[in-house]
């Protein structure tokens, strides 16, 4: 058997030790005959063979060395049984001269190249594992042929691909149908995922040969014959393949076990009689008024003999208010039924439909896209916008910037619209819970199809995706427009747009937004915010600082201060533009005049920090502040106690905050620090600060319902970012206590709610959302979700979906730790981590 070396350049990693003075006697090994080398799967390769270790001192050192490798080696021969990279370890140690050498040779082991002509290579496991490759991925799994026989023994489980074997580089061919088939039995029943199709190393990461048809069978313990055919309805394809998969997941299971399979075989075959109907892809979508829609991007419809069925061949009726309409107005606030009717070749039908909404929306100034209308010329060490083809297939794309739009020049197409892509990544990120409007201008030399993804690939095998959209070009600019929501949190985000398919052209982008809308019902489920209060200080003078909230102390640390344009350039304040989430108002303060106030607080700073207490109607009154006196704070806690008169006449709305750039000498690459707490404004009787204890959760309240504050009591945890929920006693009813936040739904349509909390005792709460207009009824089905701690210190995640079908001006979302199931009911301590609440957008 003919062996195949292919030299590249040599990987290695040296390690020189020695303890004796650099002199001639000072001594150095070299190795050779350690090139990197690719052989093939299953090959016999000595890693010994050719290698030779020559001292300075003329010495032969070969014998000494010592050859290992993660792969693992045996008499000299290196296990080649796996496909990939691998690894060869040559060490010479000497201890009597204090020495030690380490080389690295990297060994790419590549599947055998098929013959010509061969369809399914090795399919009766006669030359081993040979043509058959491994991925493990977040599985495990071992592959050895005995006594002609395929033992695939699974040791681990991931995902439903994790993990698999396959055979690549079969050559299907359009139009064909083939029928796949194999003899297995296995030591306990385990269900394998089989599929057709190619592998990619990029995005999309995977080509499927039987779009929309699933194939899951479960081996059971006696032998069996296991088949299943499909219809290639792609063009010719002679790098893909078949897949076993052996995973967790929807589509597997997680029984480790060993599955024996004696041969596997592909023929092509006739099928029989079409009864199954085509599968039409909808979803309901939501616009914003004034976008254009085009329905044959909304509408894809395939049949697993056919293939896909062009728009044009289907039949559409729009109903609007319950009638029959001939075209859809975009011009106003409204709802559209859409109905999609569709017959295959054998005349089996199907029909689907969807809603189309328009909706009245504003948007962030932010605009998260970077050079989207690329009025600065690409980076040339990292671009901003970035191309990937498939070369293989012989795609070819270039970009240019040309009178500040981005010029796309496909002049090579493929297949598959993925086959050309520009993308922009990891330079925004889109967040959890909100919407966003993609919008661009784009037109090109010809009428034809493009796709539009956007997408976070923080996993790239299992990216999140939020849009993936058909358009048509047209000859001139036209604006396109597309609302979408983030129904889960990446790290990664990413758009592309795709033009793989249809004929080669000169497509030309501009102004690429992506930008947050601004349609917020709920708030403060991330539990970032501090409640009623602000800081500010002069970053742009040289000040450098942080702040943050712990034990009831809003403190801050500097590291630089430059104080020079006055006392204002350090603040924390309470005023009229911090809004109190609870009362849904401004905290302003209205005092009553010719009256006593007592403001209170406390204290501490790394040294003596003079510190100006200002209660005043800003710029209204010209900033007259009612306190005169300054407060000296010290290195040591304590409280601090001023009192004021208010004068015969008087202005409204006073806002309150502390001042004191100038309470210490201006300072660079120092540290100090100062924090108050538990601030207050008192008449005797009424308390004029809100939430000067700092311990308010923004936008949630905490309601005993008449058991007492003894009962326990909510605080914001800032550092960690969460609302600790204290319970000292379970009240007699579930809603005492609870917590709870108001919902104004403006608008019909899809919500989803998810919650994080953990429990420090094993209990029973209770969710709700409830309408108090209506009586306090419930949308949840069954009146309310339990949400059922096992044990203790348990973190449960709460996801579910709400159709609201008209406006809701008060919702009320609530969580319960009263009395629900007596048997568990228990006091504790409950920490709520995230709650969102938005409308998803299509």
């Amino acid at each position: 058997m003919k062996k195949t070396f292919t030299f590249l350049s040599l990987l290695f990693v040296l390690f020189l030790f020695a303890c004796t003075d650099m002199s001639d006697d000072y001594l150095t090994i070299e190795i050779t005959g350690i090139e990197a080398v690719e052989i093939i799967v299953n090959e016999e390769f000595d890693v010994k063979a050719g290698v030779v270790a020559t001292g300075n001192d003329d010495v032969d050192y070969t014998d000494q060395l010592r050859i290992t490798s993660l792969a693992g080696i045996t008499d000299g021969k290196l296990n080649t049984s796996k496909v990939g990279r691998t690894q060869v370890y040559y060490d010479i140690e000497i201890e009597e001269k204090d020495f030690f050498i380490r080389k690295v040779r990297d060994v790419n082991i590549i599947a055998k190249p098929k013959e010509e002509g061969v369809f399914l290579a090795n399919g009766d496991f006669s030359e081993g594992t040979t043509y058959w490759e491994i991925y493990d991925g977040g599985g495990k799994m071992h592959l050895e042929v005995v006594e002609g026989i395929l033992e695939v023994e699974i040791t681990q489980v991931g995902d439903v691909w994790e993990p698999r074997f396959s055979q690549m580089d079969i050559p299907f061919e359009k139009d064909q149908a083939y029928r796949v088939f194999f003899k297995a039995k296995a030591d306990e029943p385990k269900k394998v995922h089989l599929q057709a199709g190619e592998l990619l190393d990029d995005a999309p990461y995977w080509n499927d040969f039987k779009a929309g048809q699933v194939e899951v069978q479960t081996i059971g313990t006696e032998w069996d014959v296991y088949e299943f055919t499909f219809m290639m309805n792609q063009a010719d394809n002679h790098r893909g393949g078949i897949i076993f998969e052996f995973g967790n997941g929807a589509l597997g299971d997680d029984v480790l076990t060993k599955v024996y399979i004696e041969w596997i075989d592909i023929e092509p075959t006739v099928l029989g009689e079409d009864d199954t109907p085509p599968v039409i892809t909808v979803s309901d979508k939501e616009f914003l008024v004034g976008a254009e829609v085009d329905l044959a991007s909304l509408i894809n419809v395939f049949d697993l003999r056919d293939g896909d069925i062009p728009f044009e061949e289907l039949e559409i009726t729009i109903e609007k208010d319950g009638e029959i309409v001939e075209e859809i107005d975009n011009s106003e606030e409204a709802e559209y039924l859409i109905t999609v009717v569709a017959v295959d070749e054998a005349g089996n039908e199907a029909t689907e439909t969807f809603i189309i909404r328009f909706v009245a929306m504003t948007f962030l100034d932010e605009k998260l896209i970077v050079n989207g209308d690329f009025s600065a010329p690409l980076s040339e060490e990292d671009p901003e916008w970035q191309t990937w083809v498939a070369d293989w297939v012989g795609a070819a794309v270039d970009i240019e910037i040309v009178d500040e739009a981005l010029e796309i020049d496909a002049t090579v197409t493929g297949g598959e619209n993925w086959h050309i892509q520009l993308f922009q990544e990891k330079l925004f990120q889109l967040v959890e819970g909100k919407s966003y409007r993609l919008s661009f201008d784009l037109k090109a030399n010809i009428e034809r199809a493009f796709w539009i993804e956007v997408s976070d690939a923080l996993d790239p095998e299992n990216p999140l995706q939020f849009i993936n959209q058909q358009a048509q070009t047209t000859l001139e600019f036209k604006n396109y427009e597309f609302l979408f929501t983030v129904t889960d949190q990446g790290e990664a985000s990413k758009v592309i747009f795709m033009f793989g398919t249809g004929e080669p052209a000169l497509i030309t982008l501009d102004n690429v937004k992506i930008e947050e809308a601004d349609n917020q019902i709920f708030f403060g489920g991330n539990f970032d915010q501090i409640d009623g209060w602000t800081s500010f200080y002069n970053d742009w003078s040289g000040t450098v600082l942080t702040t943050s909230l712990s034990d009831g102390f809003f403190r801050f640390d500097l590291t630089s201060l430059n104080n020079g344009e006055g006392n204002w350039v350090l603040q924390l304040e309470q005023n009229g533009e911090i809004f109190n989430s609870i009362t849904k108002e401004y905290p302003y303060m209205v005092f009553e005049p010719n009256t006593k106030y007592t403001l209170k607080f406390d204290a501490q700073a790394s040294k003596d920090w003079v510190v100006a207490p200002l209660v005043a109607n800003g710029v209204n009154d010209d900033w007259a502040n009612l306190i005169a006196e300054t407060v000296t704070v010290t290195d040591t806690l304590k409280t601090y106690e001023i009192s004021f008169i208010t004068p015969e006449e008087i202005t409204k709305n006073y806002m309150f905050k502390f001042e004191f750039g100038q309470g210490i000498e201006s300072f660079q690459d120092g540290e100090e620090f100062i924090k108050f707490g538990n601030i207050s404004i008192s008449d005797g009787e009424n308390e004029f600060i809100y939430n000067g204890d700092f311990k308010a959760v923004k936008h949630f309240v905490y309601d005993h319902s008449g058991g007492g504050d003894e009962m326990g009591e909510m605080v914001y945890d800032s550092e960690n970012q969460q609302a600790v929920i204290t319970l000292n006693t379970v009240g007699w009813e579930p809603y005492i206590p609870h917590v709870y936040q108001m919902i104004e739904v403006k608008a019909a349509g899809t919500y989803n709610f998810k919650m994080v909390i953990s429990s420090s005792v094993a209990r029973t709460l209770r969710l709700n959302f409830v309408v108090p207009a209506w009586g306090y009824a419930s949308l949840l089905e069954g009146s309310f979700i339990d949400i059922v701690f096992e044990e203790a210190d348990e973190e449960v995640i709460v996801e579910f979906t709400l159709n609201i079908e008209v406006p809701i001006e008060e919702l009320k979302f609530e969580l319960d730790f009263g009395k629900i199931d007596e048997e568990t009911d228990a006091i504790g301590e409950f920490i709520l981590k995230q709650v969102l609440f938005y409308q998803v957008f299509e």
